[in-house]
């Protein structure tokens, strides 16, 4: 008998590990090549594989094909003997190409009858240094002779790491060598049984299958993506497959029934081939018609974006009992588990009141557990009210569906009281949704399944004893066990972070904790994660406003750098979560060392009052210290010198030329050095001087036409015929200038209007005025009959309100809501402009009328239209122009069904909000400023409407936290919501958080109490 190659793997392994890290892609491709040619050989795909091939390559083209990819080396004489048998050397060729090693060649040969002149001798040297092969005894290694089918396994099995037992009982036709290896290659499904093992494998054979593998290996990747399929894969799922790997970053995948948006969550897998789509809340697919799209990329890069399926309703289609075992035990409440599966072979989602269960005189009834099992529970104790016999009695159980009638029914014997013999435990599920605890309040629940001795369940209301401990390791008093929930009568650990643990109240460092339970004799255990979520534990002092000497009641602000223990960056939200742990003292200037909790620049440090010390710094320090973390950071900001009025900027302007009398508005603002607006020197006769400005307007008609127009502002203006200067505000006092003005035209003006401003600087010792700066804005009236171009405004994309979720609550009646309409329509608007491309200011009133192309989608109310059904629609509308010429005009609008998402929440102050006890939470609002905007570019404003009517549709809710107490004695504050007021005690402030719908603080208002 020919001697076996080397039972023992490991030095296979050791060797491949040192190769492959050096390999490289090729190398790589043709180990997993050789690794399925060698898988193939005991396939018995041959026969199919051959008859393909009479419509395409012969095996001839196809082993030449290999060659020339380098797959394969050949035969130096070219001839590719595929009727022969694989021999030895041949297989020490493949061998040595499933490890991804290269020839060896020593000046000493390893085996008597292998030289270095033959073509086999690199191949042999090296699959037999790496313990691929082994020689056949006396130095020999027998080259020519053949290989069998279970040498071939032992390779491929140590080649894909499979597991092997030594102790495998032997293989039915298979060496005893082997058995181990054919074992395991059975168990992970590699090879089919009743193979004959010993036989000897052809290189043609070998051919056909390495062709069609190399071709799977090596597909060829679609130019373009596209949506290959898209199908339900549970009630509430839908699973959506990619012809090739997407950036799932930027990729999205939406579901429609019909023209309607379906709410769904995203997982993709691995490969970023296949996107999984849950349905949100309590979202199912039912009959009817569904589409999948993909979008989010370069359309360029996409092909075909969508795919249909045909949904249905969820049915039952078997139940059947888990319990193997045919005996029940004798208990006032005996348990029995069975599973319900849907037509998509997971665990139906229906309720316990949708089975019948039938067990005569055992008062049965069925329940659902927390996995989604069915539990039949039933009186089978022995006592004289009945004639129940342990041993003895049959206990028929039938349940059924009701909808369809599908039925499982099974006989079980009576046994004896039961008693706890087995523990399972679930994973464990994190009440944040996520995968680790990181902060108090946070709670991972494992569920307990006990089994009594015949393998049904036991559950708490049995009251059997079930000596029930937990506890992680390592120790730590960080975290709190708790096994007393017994809640829907199930067993389960809660494990929780210990809200006293230090003064932080979050955890600082990553560990994994195992929980150990240990229940009727048995015990199982779980790794619970414990970690830092979000948690600051570096900061760096960031920029600064420029601070100048003398800035006082005018805020400016330092911005913060933090980091988690990953090193990344925390939004502004997390840094002021994180205020607490984060000390900062601030050096050369006024401020409460406070991270700014709300507005747009919370997480910032705000600095009140700049001392007058010009070429001074101010001094900012931010530190983190605590037992695991420590962390220090401080930066020097120079005091620049004081601000003085320095130009004066236009900016705002409406239009530059206007017709039949249409205002222009435009806004002029004093910039100091920096650039900032100004409104008085940062002292009393900055640099020795005193600050004015004034302005005037001169028209210039054209023609005989008299000019009349005028400018508003601070005050009215009129046409200055000596050219002089009106002052505005008071010396120092430039507040009053920093605003809108307004051109008044009339109808009958035909000219140019210029309006100056000039900013004058006088030095107090010589009260000489010298103008430093000016500027001006002008309009030019024009003759209606001037040749101009009118053009409706585009249309942003509308929200399809007739395909909106009934939980949004648009419409009373058929009616939408005014607030809502409010909120979600657009207003067409026009554009004028002369030849040049100029703007040109036209009367309001020039649009009369608008109608739309498709009502169902795009409805119209005046001047304003509304979307309604998906899709894209033209709105038509007729414009009087200036000319005494009607008009008809289009503009196009899309609309969509995407659901609302909240992409800004924002107060409009940084100031805090002072209020009086049960102050009206709207009203609070209203202080504050608070709008949201969503994607469609909506805007939701008021108080009251955030609370009522927009509510459902952004989905925010608010919460108060950081409460101040008054004194050293305990304060309160929370939102009464059947009032929607706020009530608190002994209270000086606290922190309103605006929440969106996922539960996240988006945005922050600081209060104070009076």
């Amino acid at each position: 008998m020919k001697t076996p190659m080397r039972d023992s793997s490991y030095n296979f392994h050791t060797q491949t590990q040192q190769i492959f890290s050096r390999g490289g892609e090729k190398k790589v491709m043709k180990k997993s090549l050789s690794i399925l040619l060698s898988f193939a050989l005991v396939f018995g795909l041959f026969a199919s594989l051959a008859s393909a091939a009479d419509n395409e390559l012969t095996v001839a083209q196809k082993y030449q094909a290999l060659v020339d990819k380098g797959v394969l080396k050949g035969n130096p004489d070219g001839d590719a003997r595929l009727d022969n048998n694989l021999n030895r050397a041949e297989y020490a060729t493949i061998a040595i190409a499933i490890a991804g090693l290269a020839e060896e060649k020593p000046a000493t040969a390893t085996f008597s009858d292998v030289t270095s002149k033959q073509w086999w001798y690199g191949a042999i040297e090296a699959a037999a240094k790496a313990g691929l092969v082994d020689g056949v005894g006396g130095g020999k290694f027998d080259p020519r002779s053949n290989v069998t089918i279970e040498q071939v396994i032992k390779v491929a099995v140590q080649a894909a790491g499979v597991e092997i037992d030594e102790d495998a009982a032997e293989v039915e036709g298979a060496s005893a060598w082997a058995a181990p290896y054919i074992q395991a290659a059975l168990n992970a499904g590699l090879i089919a049984e009743g193979l004959d093992y010993k036989a000897d494998a052809t290189r043609g054979q070998t051919i056909l299958v390495g062709y069609s593998v190399y071709e799977a290996l090596n597909p060829t990747v679609p130019a373009k993506v596209s949506v290959s399929s898209a199908k339900a894969s549970n009630y509430n799922e839908v699973e959506v497959v990619l012809n090739k790997a997407v950036d799932t970053e930027k990729a999205k995948v939406s579901l429609k029934k019909g023209a309607a948006a379906v709410a769904t969550e995203t997982k993709w897998s691995e490969d970023g081939k296949t996107a999984t789509l849950t349905l949100t809340g309590s979202g199912r697919i039912g009959d009817g018609s569904y589409t999948a799209t993909l979008s989010g990329l370069d359309a360029a890069d996409v092909d075909v974006a969508s795919a249909d399926f045909t949904g249905e309703n969820e049915t039952v289609k078997s139940i059947s009992f888990v319990t193997a075992s045919e005996e029940i035990a004798s208990s006032e409440k005996a348990k029995v588990k069975l599973r319900a599966d849907n037509q998509y072979g997971k665990l139906a989602s229906f309720n316990a009141s949708s089975y019948n269960v039938s067990a005569i005189n055992l008062s049965p009834t069925i329940r659902k557990d927390a996995e989604g099992y069915l539990i039949v529970t039933l009186n089978t104790k022995v006592d004289n009210t009945n004639s129940l016999i342990p041993g003895v009695s049959l206990i028929p159980v039938y349940v059924s569906y009701d909808n369809n009638r599908v039925t499982a029914n099974k006989t079980f014997k009576l046994g004896t009281q039961p008693f706890a013999t087995k523990l399972e435990l679930s994973d464990p599920v994190y009440s944040n949704k996520g995968e680790l605890l990181s902060q108090p309040g946070e709670v991972a629940t494992v569920g307990l399944n006990i089994y009594d001795q015949y393998g049904n369940p036991i559950t708490p209301e049995q009251q059997v004893e079930v000596n029930l401990n937990a506890f992680v390791t390592p120790y730590t008093d960080a975290l709190n066990i708790d096994k007393t929930d017994t809640a829907d009568d199930s067993y389960k650990v809660k494990v929780s972070i210990n809200a006293t643990n230090d003064a932080t109240k979050k955890i600082e460092k990553a560990a994994d904790y195992t929980l150990t339970v240990h229940a009727g004799g048995s015990s199982q255990t779980k790794t619970i994660k414990v970690g830092p979520s979000k948690l600051a534990m570096s900061v760096k002092v960031g920029d600064a406003d420029l601070l100048a000497a003398g800035d006082t009641g005018v805020s400016k602000y330092v911005s913060l750098n933090v980091y988690d223990a990953d090193g990344n960056a925390l939004t502004n939200q997390e840094i002021v979560d994180n205020a607490a742990r984060i000390n900062i003292t601030i050096g050369g200037a006024t401020s409460d060392g406070k991270i700014v909790r709300t507005g747009k620049n919370k997480g910032k440090i705000k600095i009140t009052d700049v001392p007058n010390t010009p070429n001074g710094y101010v001094f900012v320090t931010a530190s983190i210290a605590t037992i695991n973390t420590s962390s220090y950071d401080s930066k020097s900001f120079k005091i620049e010198a004081p601000r003085v009025p320095d130009s004066i900027a236009l900016t705002d302007v409406d239009a530059t030329k206007a017709v039949l009398g249409a205002p222009s508005s435009f806004k002029l603002t004093v910039k100091d050095q920096y650039g900032d607006t100004i409104t008085a020197p940062n002292s009393a006769n900055a640099n020795g001087k005193t600050y004015k400005v004034e302005v005037r307007l001169t028209n210039s008609k054209l023609g005989s036409n008299t000019l009349n127009t005028t400018v508003t502002g601070p005050a009215t203006y009129a046409h200055s015929s000596a050219g002089a200067w009106t002052p505005v505000g008071t010396v120092d006092n430039l507040a009053a200038f920093n605003t809108t003005y307004t051109f008044n035209t009339f109808a009958a003006d035909r000219g140019t209007a210029r309006f100056e401003a000039r900013l004058i600087a006088t030095t107090t010792a010589t009260t000489t005025d010298n103008t430093i700066a000016t500027n001006y804005a002008s309009l030019e009236t024009i003759d209606p009959k001037t040749q101009l171009v009118y053009s409706l405004d585009a249309l942003n994309t509308l929200y399809a309100t007739q395909d909106a979720p009934a939980g949004y609550d648009l419409f009373v009646g058929s009616a939408i809501k005014p607030s809502i309409n409010d909120a979600l329509k657009r207003t067409i608007s026009l554009t004028v402009k002369d030849g040049a491309g100029n703007k040109v200011a036209v009367p309001t009133n020039l649009i009369k009328y608008v109608s739309s192309s498709n009502p169902g989608v795009l409805s119209v109310d005046g001047i304003d239209v509304l979307g309604g059904k998906t899709g894209t629609a033209s709105v038509t509308a007729s414009v009087y122009g200036v000319d005494g010429v009607t008009r008809t005009l289009l503009v196009s609008g899309t609309v969509k069904n995407d659901a609302i998402v909240v992409k800004e929440i924002v107060p409009d102050t940084t100031d805090e909000v002072a209020i009086t006890n049960n102050y009206a939470l709207a009203d609070l609002l209203d202080d504050a400023g608070l709008f949201v905007k969503d994607q469609y570019g909506n805007k939701y404003t008021g108080g009251t409407e955030l609370l009522s009517n927009y509510s459902k549709v952004i989905g925010i809710s608010f919460s108060i936290t950081d409460i101040v107490s008054n004194d050293t004695n305990p304060a309160g504050a929370y939102i009464d919501f059947a009032t929607n007021t706020i009530v608190y005690n002994n209270t000086a402030g606290f922190t309103l958080n605006v929440v969106s719908a996922d539960g996240e603080v988006v945005a922050s208002i600081a209060v104070t109490t009076a």
